[in-house]
């Protein structure tokens, strides 16, 4: 399965990512710094910074958003 996440290095993400990979699925992660997300999650995922270079995403299965504000930090 094709899969778009956002929010890939957050700590639901990059548990997510590795379970997702370990079951021979392909992830794309939609990030703002490819290079510190590359850091974090390693080679076997491809990296979007954007999607206007990316016009045809038919190949993409589903989409994971699990960009937002930390929650674990706050009331």
């Amino acid at each position: 399965m094709q899969l778009l996440i956002t929010g890939g290095t957050g700590l639901i993400g990059r548990h997510l990512i590795a379970r997702l990979l370990s079951l021979s699925h392909h992830v794309t992660v939609l990030t703002r710094d490819t290079a510190h997300a590359r850091q974090v999650l390693g080679e076997r995922v491809e990296y979007w910074s954007t999607l206007q270079n990316h016009t045809s995403r038919d190949d993409i299965d589903a989409v994971i958003n699990l960009a937002g504000e930390p929650i674990a930090d706050k009331r």
